[in-house]
Order: structure tokens, then sequence, then C-alpha cells
């Protein structure tokens, strides 16, 4: 088949199935290079929710992992298709693991060919290294390069690129000494493009500056103005969004009282309809909205009841700190003799798992700390 050709039907391919069909005509031909394997990466990406356990046993899966190592051991593999195999070995972390096994020469690849690349290769790499909690060893010192490579090109960056690479640099930040000045730029950079975000965006730059809190001064600058701007978005907002706002406003210790009231009125709306379809959002929005009120000092009735009549048909799947925190918020929140039926029903739940009031007291810093 002819190069040209082959890339665009691994491109274009309507399925799983098809792109498997096809590298097991293909893969052992002369003309298979990186950008074909690139493709095929990406479009099982595409489709990984379509994986079948019997398309993950495939051999092909396996075939094209060693293929594509060998095309970077041979130094045959180009900026572009190392970031998209880098994206889609990540995407695909939990439906094709053996695909990690190639990450030592990816790494090595990506610090090789980072000068060429510009702003949606950097930011795949860098989203891919932190969604992969990858650690100092690992990285062997690709996040220098990358951080180095990212500011040359900063001004290039689109307001989703720079709230992509905050959110991954606010997680990678530990490793990387060069991540304060790369904060520094971008929230600059967030700040002269504020106009473009979008409420994900927004949500996304709140919960970093909150985790972040005075380490990115600059950041949490911005605060009380992504707020005010959120309230726009608010009868469109979806849970995770807005649980995400309030728990970064409630780490960073902002307290916006128009946006945490239009906040709670839009989650009281929002719990019940959650009921029956997602339980692992509405057990973080129940558990982590009523959090960050409490931790802000900010008693909303009609939230706390709302909680109260969703929380006890999840309480059971809660994780230790959920548990804890909704004590500690209605603990904080309510007058004695209040809302007793969720307030028995926690310390019911608390006195199963053997968890202690000092457990409830030490919620109060939130669950990154926990």
């Amino acid at each position: 088949m002819d190069p040209k050709r082959l890339t665009e039907e691994l491109n274009q391919a309507n399925s799983a199935l098809k792109v498997l069909r096809m590298l097991e005509q293909e893969i052992n031909n002369p003309i298979f290079n990186d950008i074909h394997a690139a493709a095929a990466f990406r479009s099982l990406a595409r489709f990984r929710s379509k994986l079948t356990p019997a398309a993950k046993a495939r051999p092909i899966l396996r075939t094209l992992a060693r293929r594509f190592k060998r095309l970077m051991e041979s130094r045959d593999v180009g900026s572009g298709p190392c970031a998209k195999v880098f994206w889609s070995i990540t995407a695909l972390r939990s439906d094709v693991p053996e695909f990690k096994s190639i990450l030592p020469q990816l790494i090595q690849t990506a610090k090789l060919t980072v000068v060429d690349m510009g702003p949606p290769e950097l930011v795949n790499i860098l989203w891919a290294c932190a969604t992969l909690s990858l650690d100092d060893a690992q990285l062997d010192d690709l996040l220098q390069v990358l951080m180095e490579r990212i500011l040359d090109v900063a001004s290039s960056l689109t307001a989703k690129q720079i709230v992509q690479a905050i959110w991954a640099i606010t997680c990678l930040r530990w490793l990387a000494p060069e991540s304060k000045e790369g904060l520094t730029v971008l929230a600059t950079l967030a700040e002269i493009r504020l106009e473009e975000f979008k409420i994900q965006d927004i949500s996304s730059i709140v919960w970093c500056a909150g985790i972040l809190k005075h380490e990115a001064y600059e950041l949490f600058e911005l605060l009380p103005t992504l707020s005010k701007r959120a309230i726009n978005f608010m009868g469109s907002m979806k849970s995770q969004q807005l649980r995400n706002i309030c728990v970064g406003l409630a780490l960073a210790d902002v307290t916006d009282h128009a946006f945490m009231g239009a906040a709670a009125q839009r989650m009281v709306e929002l719990l019940p309809k959650l009921q029956g379809k997602d339980r692992k959002d509405l057990i973080l929005s129940a558990s982590m909205t009523l959090w960050a009120f409490a931790k802000l000092g900010i008693c909303k009735h009609e939230l706390l009841q709302t909680v109260e009549d969703v929380a006890p048909k999840v309480l059971r799947r809660m994780s230790n700190w959920d548990v804890c925190a909704l004590g500690w918020s209605y603990g904080r929140l309510s007058a004695e003799g209040t809302y007793s039926e969720i307030k028995s029903r926690i310390s019911q739940e608390l006195s199963h798992r053997g968890l202690s009031d000092a457990d409830v007291d030490k919620s109060s810093l939130g669950s990154p700390s926990w």
C-alpha cells in the first residue's frame, strides 16, 4: 500500500477492529514507519472504550509496541509521532497496559526530539507525564527540557493549552525546579487570555490555584477575577466543574459570597439529578462541595438539607475522607440537634470503619493533605 494512503486509512479507521486488521496486513511492510505507528496508536486510543477482551489479547498489539521500540532505537521517530504515541499509550494505560513497556525508550526519544516540538506536542507530553504519575527516576530530566521548551514557545500557546500546562505542572511541580518560573509565565498568559476561557478551563485553573496556594502567587491573584467570571456560566455548570471551583477557593482561603451563594443553589439543583446516574460524581459533589462551604465558614441550609437527602444512599461507597469530611462539615455548619438523621448515619459509618474524632478533624485540611 502507498505510504500516504496507509496513513490516511489508519487515521480514518472507523473501528479498533479495522485498525488491528490493517496492522496485521501492513506492519511488516518496509514502508511502515513512525508516522504509521503513531496513527495506529492514536486511532486505537480513540476507540479504547470499544476494545473487547479478544481485541486486547491479539498479538498484533504487542507487535506494534515492539516495532515502534525498534524505530526509536534506530532514531527513526520524529517529534510529532513521539508526542502522539506518548499521549496514546497514556490514554490506553488501563486497556493495554503492555504499551507502557516502551515508556523508558519513549522518554529518551522525547528528550532528543523536544527541540522540534510545538505547543500541541509539548502540552500532550506534559499532560501524559502528569496523568501517568511518573516519578523523577522514570522521567530522567525530561521535565527540565520540556519546561525550557515550553517557555520558549509560551506566547504561541492557545488558551486551552495554557490551562492543560498549568494542570500538569501543578501535578508534577515537586519534580521540576523549573516549574515555578513556568507557572509564573503561564499565569501571566492566563490573565491576558482570560476572556477566552470556557468554564472547564476556569474550573481547572481555580482548582490548581487552590492546590498551589502561594507557590504560584500570580495564579493565586487571579482567583477573585476567575470566580466572578465563573458566575456567568452558573446555569450550565456541571457538578464536577462547580465542586472544583468551590474546593479551589476553599483551599486558597478565598471567599466570594456571590459565587458561593449561586454555587449552593446550583448544586441543590444538580445533586438530586445525579442519583442513579453517576454515584461517584454524587459522592464527590456532596462531600467536597459541602467541605468547601464548611472550610470557608459559609452556611447554606438548603445545601445541608439536600446533602442530607442524597448522601445516605451512597455513604457506604464513600472513601474514608469523604465520610470524615461530611462529619466535619455538618459539625462546623450546623447547630446541635439539627440534621440529626444524617449526623447519626455518619457517626455509625465512622464507627463501622474505625475512624476517630482525630480523623474527622484532620479532614478539615482537605483531601490532598489527608
